[in-house]
């Protein structure tokens, strides 16, 4: 297995296929999230719940800043 290409088609998705779009999915998708954990945690029942929504938009954030990230390294 090439490594170099493989790391080299790597970099080139990164920075060139994820388009505008998907950063502000992954913001959007992080914010209704955290919202939803709020909305969650107000209910005494729903703790768990509001844990689970907690831990996707933190997900979803470090997914966010990663993209970010690789876009500003490997151009």
């Amino acid at each position: 297995m090439d490594f170099a290409a493989l790391w080299d088609k790597t970099a080139f998705l990164l920075t060139h296929v994820t388009v505008f779009e998907l950063p502000l999915v992954f913001m959007a998708t992080a914010a209704a999230a955290y919202v939803l954990s709020r909305i969650l945690a107000r209910h005494n029942a729903r703790a768990r719940e509001a844990r689970l929504a907690r831990r996707v938009a933190a997900v979803y954030a470090g997914l966010l800043a990663f993209i970010i990230a690789a876009k500003f390294l490997l151009v």
